[in-house]
């Protein structure tokens, strides 16, 4: 139960992820959440952040606790920004990001 933090943070990264994909793969002016990032830049911000929780969260799994919950937690609000994976991925690799960084195995 230890790394369950690091997998929430992992799968909400790659919803993060496959969000900023298809924000990428849609139509100009193609808006789902009303507050992220419009544009390129939104689009480049939410795969990016994307990766980067999706690493912290692998690096939670692999017991590295204070370096994976502080990225997993930070890109998770950056890439609540962009879209934040329909908000559900934001939601799942931040409380993976927190329960990885405060439950140390």
């Amino acid at each position: 139960m230890a790394n369950m933090g690091g997998w929430l943070a992992v799968l909400g990264g790659l919803i993060i992820l496959i969000s900023g994909l298809a924000y990428y793969a849609s139509p100009a002016g193609y808006s789902v959440m009303p507050w992220y990032v419009a544009g390129t830049s939104g689009t480049a911000l939410a795969v990016i952040s994307g990766i980067l929780a999706l690493v912290g969260g692998w690096m939670l799994t692999k017991g590295k606790s204070s370096v994976g919950g502080a990225l997993a937690v930070i890109f998770a609000l950056v890439g609540f920004a962009a879209g934040g994976g329909w908000a559900i991925g934001s939601v799942l690799a931040l409380i993976g990001g927190i329960w990885g960084f405060v439950k140390k195995p």
